[in-house]
């Protein structure tokens, strides 16, 4: 749990497409000019001010098809917030990664 906040573990296991939507989420910046590591360094900075996560429960999985999968998680926020969230994971190359968050 101790990675959730941090882009720079949580990273290896996402395409650049879902990090872009997050940096894109948390930051509010559309316009698409920054690189991947420019947007891996302000998201840490953003996610400093966050909640932290302190639980996490896998409620369920659904495959999609045989390079997707769909996993419904549920989340426990150090603030006493708690929310579910589905999440896409595509095989990129061989290696699986988190690709979206619907």
């Amino acid at each position: 749990m101790n990675h959730f906040n941090d882009i720079y573990k949580w990273s290896v296991y996402a395409s650049d497409e879902y990090i872009a939507r997050v940096y894109m989420w948390c930051s509010g910046d559309t316009s698409e000019s920054k690189s991947i590591d420019e947007m891996k360094q302000q998201y840490a900075e953003i996610s400093k001010e966050r909640a932290s996560l302190t639980d996490y429960e896998i409620k369920q999985m659904s495959k999609i098809n045989t390079d997707e999968y769909e996993v419904e998680v549920h989340h426990s926020w150090d603030n006493g917030g708690e929310d579910s969230t589905i999440y896409s994971a595509v095989k990129v190359d061989g290696v699986w990664k988190v690709n979206d968050r619907i």
